[in-house]
C-alpha cells in the first residue's frame, strides 16, 4: 500500500543496507503501535522525531486501518505499517480477544522483530503520546554497545 508517502511493508534486497521505501539507509528506526483514534499523538511524535533525529526512519503500525480519505502530512518520510499485514496466526481472534491497548502492547515485540528483521541495525519503541525534545544518541549509544 502507497499512499502518499506511507509505504507498507515488504522484504528488503538482502544485497541492501536500505529498507525499501525508507528515505535514509535503514539503520535506525523508531516506531510507535497505535489505533487510527492515537493517530494525532504518533503524527506529533514524528514530528519530533523528524527534528531531533533526522537519519531514522519513523515507523507507526496501525492497529486499525486508517479512515479511507485520511492522507499523511506533505512531505511526509512516514512509514505505515498495518498489523494485519504482519502476518500473525488468528489475527481476527487475537483482535477480537484484547482490548486495544492489550492489542498494542502484544504487538510492540512483533513490530521490533520485523523491524530488525528487515535490516535496521537499531529500532526504538517509543509510545505515540510521547516527545522528544533532544536527540537519542545516548539509547543509540547503548544499542550499539
Amino acid at each position: 500500500m502507497t499512499n502518499a508517502g506511507l509505504e507498507s511493508t515488504s522484504a528488503p534486497d538482502p544485497r541492501s543496507k536500505r529498507v525499501p521505501g525508507c528515505s535514509v539507509t535503514g539503520r535506525r528506526a523508531i516506531v510507535t503501535v497505535v489505533t487510527r483514534n492515537h493517530l494525532h499523538y504518533a503524527l506529533c511524535l514524528a514530528e519530533s522525531c523528524r527534528v531531533f533525529e533526522p537519519a531514522a526512519d519513523m515507523v507507526i503500525c496501525l492497529i486499525d486501518a486508517p479512515l479511507e480519505d485520511w492522507q499523511p502530512p506533505s512531505n511526509s518520510p512516514l512509514r505505515l505499517m498495518l498489523a494485519e499485514e504482519l502476518g500473525l496466526e488468528r489475527w481476527q481472534r487475537r483482535a477480537f480477544q484484547y482490548t486495544a491497548f492489550e492489542l498494542a502492547c502484544s504487538l510492540k515485540p512483533i513490530v521490533l522483530q520485523r523491524l530488525l528483521s528487515e535490516g535496521y541495525e537499531q529500532v526504538a519503541y517509543i509510545d505515540a503520546d510521547m516527545e522528544l525534545l533532544g536527540n537519542l544518541a545516548p539509547l543509540w549509544e547503548q544499542l550499539r554497545q
